[in-house]
């Protein structure tokens, strides 16, 4: 250090919390990159509530450390986020896509007696 050094200490802990950014086109961008339980692996443009909807309402910090978590108070700050969701190259990643085929089958229903518990609509 040299003679005449000045340090000059600011105390901002009085400064209030900002609310939340309204208007995206002033928002900050922030670049990311995570991993998480769900989400596309493409590199989007996101924010707001879409944020959670693409990657989880529960942020797990034991899971995926503090990236995800920063990402997540960003995203609740009012921030929006070029992001890219990291996965290894060895994981296993499964997409299931279900396919439902419904049909109409009409049968009639009996008690214990067999007796019809339904009308038939042609006999009535």
């Amino acid at each position: 250090m040299y003679p005449g050094t000045k340090f000059n200490w600011y105390d901002a802990s009085q400064f209030s919390t900002t609310t939340n950014a309204t208007a995206l086109d002033n928002a900050p961008l922030f670049l990311t990159a995570f991993s998480s339980d769900k989400g596309t692996e493409q590199m989007i443009r996101i924010s707001g509530q879409d944020f959670y909807r693409m990657y989880g309402e529960n942020l797990s910090f034991s899971k995926h450390g503090q990236v995800l978590l920063q990402a997540g108070k960003l995203i609740d700050a009012g921030a929006e986020l070029l992001c890219k969701r990291i996965v290894s190259s060895s994981a296993t990643l499964s997409n299931v896509i279900l396919t439902v085929q419904l049909s109409a089958v009409s049968t009639q229903k009996t008690d214990d007696q067999g007796n019809p518990i339904y009308i038939d609509n042609t006999t009535g």
